[in-house]
Protein backbone atom coordinates (compact mmCIF):
# COMPACT_ATOMS: atom_id res chain seq x y z
CA UNK A 1 0.00 0.00 0.00
CA UNK A 2 1.40 3.46 -0.92
CA UNK A 3 2.04 5.97 2.20
CA UNK A 4 0.13 9.11 1.26
CA UNK A 5 1.73 12.43 2.98
CA UNK A 6 -0.06 14.72 4.33
CA UNK A 7 1.99 17.04 5.81
CA UNK A 8 2.55 20.26 3.87
CA UNK A 9 5.89 20.03 2.34
CA UNK A 10 7.27 23.98 3.89
CA UNK A 11 6.64 21.83 7.58
CA UNK A 12 8.53 18.50 6.18
CA UNK A 13 11.91 21.17 5.16
CA UNK A 14 10.88 22.97 9.06
CA UNK A 15 10.14 26.33 7.66
CA UNK A 16 8.35 28.24 10.28
CA UNK A 17 6.08 31.79 9.95
CA UNK A 18 8.71 34.78 10.31
CA UNK A 19 11.71 32.53 9.33
CA UNK A 20 14.87 34.16 7.42
CA UNK A 21 15.01 32.18 4.52
CA UNK A 22 17.67 32.45 1.87
CA UNK A 23 17.96 30.65 -1.79
CA UNK A 24 20.85 30.29 -3.06
CA UNK A 25 21.27 29.33 -6.87
CA UNK A 26 18.84 27.98 -9.12
CA UNK A 27 16.94 26.29 -6.42
CA UNK A 28 13.46 27.31 -8.05
CA UNK A 29 13.53 27.86 -11.79
CA UNK A 30 9.59 27.99 -12.22
CA UNK A 31 9.19 30.20 -9.01
CA UNK A 32 6.58 27.82 -7.40
CA UNK A 33 8.65 26.96 -4.19
CA UNK A 34 9.30 31.22 -3.77
CA UNK A 35 5.35 31.21 -3.69
CA UNK A 36 4.73 28.90 -0.70
CA UNK A 37 7.64 30.25 1.11
CA UNK A 38 5.94 34.00 0.57
CA UNK A 39 2.78 32.55 2.21
CA UNK A 40 4.84 31.15 5.06
CA UNK A 41 7.44 34.37 5.63
CA UNK A 42 8.07 37.98 4.21
CA UNK A 43 11.93 37.30 4.83
CA UNK A 44 13.41 35.48 2.09
CA UNK A 45 16.64 36.93 0.01
CA UNK A 46 17.63 35.06 -3.33
CA UNK A 47 21.54 35.39 -3.18
CA UNK A 48 23.68 35.46 -0.32
CA UNK A 49 22.54 34.68 2.89
CA UNK A 50 21.50 37.46 5.49
CA UNK A 51 23.11 37.39 8.59
CA UNK A 52 21.25 35.03 11.29
CA UNK A 53 19.48 33.26 8.54
CA UNK A 54 17.52 30.29 9.60
CA UNK A 55 17.58 28.45 6.57
CA UNK A 56 18.99 28.81 3.21
CA UNK A 57 18.14 26.14 0.07
CA UNK A 58 21.35 25.69 -1.66
CA UNK A 59 21.49 24.74 -5.34
CA UNK A 60 24.73 21.88 -6.01
CA UNK A 61 24.79 19.85 -8.98
CA UNK A 62 28.94 19.34 -8.29
CA UNK A 63 31.60 19.61 -5.79
CA UNK A 64 32.78 23.32 -6.59
CA UNK A 65 29.26 24.27 -5.87
CA UNK A 66 29.52 22.74 -2.63
CA UNK A 67 32.30 25.16 -1.62
CA UNK A 68 30.16 28.02 -0.89
CA UNK A 69 28.87 25.78 2.24
CA UNK A 70 31.94 26.87 4.35
CA UNK A 71 31.00 30.91 4.10
CA UNK A 72 26.96 30.17 4.17
CA UNK A 73 27.50 28.40 7.50
CA UNK A 74 28.93 32.02 8.87
CA UNK A 75 25.66 33.27 7.87
CA UNK A 76 23.34 31.45 9.57
CA UNK A 77 22.10 30.92 13.17
CA UNK A 78 23.72 28.09 15.33
CA UNK A 79 20.24 26.40 15.13
CA UNK A 80 19.68 27.08 11.57
CA UNK A 81 19.72 24.66 8.35
CA UNK A 82 20.83 24.29 5.27
CA UNK A 83 18.90 22.15 2.02
CA UNK A 84 21.33 21.23 -0.40
CA UNK A 85 18.84 20.55 -3.41
CA UNK A 86 20.58 18.82 -6.39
Amino acid sequence: MEKVYTKPLLDKLGVRPGMRIAIVGDVDPDRSFRALLADRTSDVTVGRPKADTDIVFLAADSHAELADLAAIRERIRPAGAIWVVS
